[in-house]
């Protein structure tokens, strides 16, 4: 097998084990994860604006996230910029995390568009 050859093939099994962690991780948190989305690119969370995060860490750690901020890109990586209701800000990174995501009822517009008010105006 030559060089080029041998380059896809280790893609293709990397691209393989990871599927399959992430099936596992999609079983173990089967009802933590109900009604959100895998979102396999950052085009999902960039489309998607009101949407609540949860994530699964690549060592397989659940963690509930919070409301979806934006989206900001630093030496070529994307961090997803998260808010919870007590103002707090973080950032998760997109190469890192498994992310899916769940859109925020209409009764919850009002609270999503105050909080980010209050973001904009105090940061």
């Amino acid at each position: 097998m030559n060089k080029k050859l041998k380059e896809i093939d280790k893609i293709y099994n990397i691209q393989i084990d990871t599927n399959k962690y992430l099936n596992k991780l999609l079983e173990k948190y089967k009802n933590e994860l109900d009604g959100f989305k895998y979102a396999p690119s950052i085009n999902d969370i960039i489309q998607n604006k009101k949407i609540f995060i949860r994530y699964i860490s690549t060592k397989g750690k659940l963690c509930y996230g919070g409301i979806y901020y934006k989206v900001d890109e630093k030496n070529n990586k994307f961090y997803i910029l998260l808010v919870n209701k007590y103002k707090n800000i973080w950032s998760i990174s997109f190469d890192e995390n498994f992310i899916f995501y769940k859109n925020i009822s209409d009764d919850n517009d009002n609270k999503r568009d105050l909080f980010k008010s209050l973001l904009d105006k105090y940061s």
